[in-house]
């Protein structure tokens, strides 16, 4: 499925470990040219493994050793399974956004439920990118339900400022049109908006955001 607004730098399915432990398996000299390449990217292994991680793949010494030994190979194929299977699961770590957990909550104003509101939810953490803005719009009952790529997908798990608006719509005979906002003003901007959640991993029901 498209996600709109999406980083362009995607993890590929399982992070692209699968099919590359399965050729180094089957291929183990072949593969290390590989390997080094994506042990280089900053993307995979921190720098303080990285550097290292590479020298010793490129190392000649390791090559006659494997060749050599095929006992030193299984321990050095164990290894490696070990270290992909270490950054498998820390893929996305760095970049929390990609992943949508889900939230939802109620709007009131004066004690009473507003319909059609529309809140956006402002990360903190600056590492976000601009595109990433959940998203969300109440029913008549007040409740809403957010969204970040999908509808109602969920947000990032993280610390947002959150904005609430509400424009009545109005039908004339020269068609449709919105009134100004009608909820306090001070909610009506993240420079100003006192609202501020923090999404868990896992997702959240938010406390209800009680306008006054």
């Amino acid at each position: 499925m498209p996600v709109a607004g999406q980083p362009d730098k995607v993890w590929p399915p399982a992070c692209g470990m699968i099919k590359g432990v399965l050729r180094f398996l089957q291929h183990p000299f072949l593969f290390l040219p590989s390997f080094c390449k994506f042990a280089r990217s900053p993307y995979r292994f921190p720098g303080e493994l990285r550097l290292p991680l590479i020298s010793l793949l490129r190392s000649k010494e390791i090559h006659k050793m494997l060749f050599r030994s095929p006992r030193l190979h299984q321990h050095v194929t164990g290894l490696v399974i070990a270290a992909l299977t270490l950054a498998v699961s820390g893929c996305g770590s760095g970049e929390p956004w990609k992943t949508s957990h889900p939230v939802s909550g109620t709007v009131t104003y004066k004690g009473k439920p507003v319909k059609d509101a529309e809140l956006a939810f402002f990360p903190l953490d600056e590492r976000f990118p601009e595109s990433v803005r959940p998203l969300a719009k109440t029913k008549e009952s007040g409740e809403f339900v957010v969204g970040t790529y999908d509808r109602e997908d969920g947000a990032p798990a993280g610390k947002y400022k959150v904005t609430v608006v509400h424009h009545e719509i109005v039908v004339s005979k020269g068609g449709m049109g919105t009134k100004p906002n009608d909820l306090p003003k001070k909610y009506a901007t993240k420079e100003t908006t006192d609202l501020m959640i923090d999404v868990p991993a896992g997702g959240a029901k938010l406390p209800p955001f009680e306008l006054k």
